[in-house]
């Protein structure tokens, strides 16, 4: 998959962004919005399995690299089941965050999910604590649906709670 707007692109990770995907998940810096902040380990091979294996436009899931001129911001990812397509993204690059790339990086992939993979409605997920995240989707259309209150607890014990966005296609 390869999708562009101006300098902006969003493509299918390969095999070559294995060590950037990993030392992105490993950084506790970039994965604490997510619930993560003494980041994750990630095992190479089964990466390298996922990536393959998501070579064709008929998988259900898909695992993106965000690029700006060629150069990896971070990654984005995509689940169908059914008409329902469940998305994600982390700009990993600090210098990079709060310039207005997410809202299009998100509405590209948006606009992707509807036109292309005829989805009637996109789901997201963020930390309640994550107010920029519940902006830039707000921002977009998604209505909050539904609060789920101490649903996970942390690497460091702490219970965590999660705010689900969904946006419907117009008809």
């Amino acid at each position: 998959m390869m999708l562009q707007h101006n300098s902006l692109t969003i493509r299918s990770a390969t095999e070559k962004d294995i060590d950037t995907l990993c030392a992105w998940w490993a950084d506790g810096a970039i994965m604490a919005h997510a619930g993560f902040p003494n980041g994750i380990t990630t095992d190479k091979e089964k990466l390298k399995a996922q990536i393959q294996h998501q070579t064709t436009e008929q998988n259900l899931k898909q695992l993106l690299i965000i690029e700006e001129k060629d150069i990896p911001l971070g990654e984005m990812s995509y689940t169908l089941k059914g008409n329902v397509a469940t998305m994600g993204i982390k700009i990993c690059r600090q210098e990079t965050q709060n310039q207005g790339r997410g809202k299009i990086y998100l509405q590209m992939l948006i606009d992707y999910l509807f036109n292309k993979k005829n989805v009637a409605t996109i789901q997201v997920d963020t930390m309640i604590e994550n107010k920029r995240a519940q902006h830039v989707y707000e921002s977009l259309g998604f209505q909050k649906v539904r609060i789920h209150e101490d649903c996970w607890i942390d690497q460091r014990g702490r219970k965590r709670t999660a705010i689900e966005y969904e946006l419907r296609r117009s008809i």
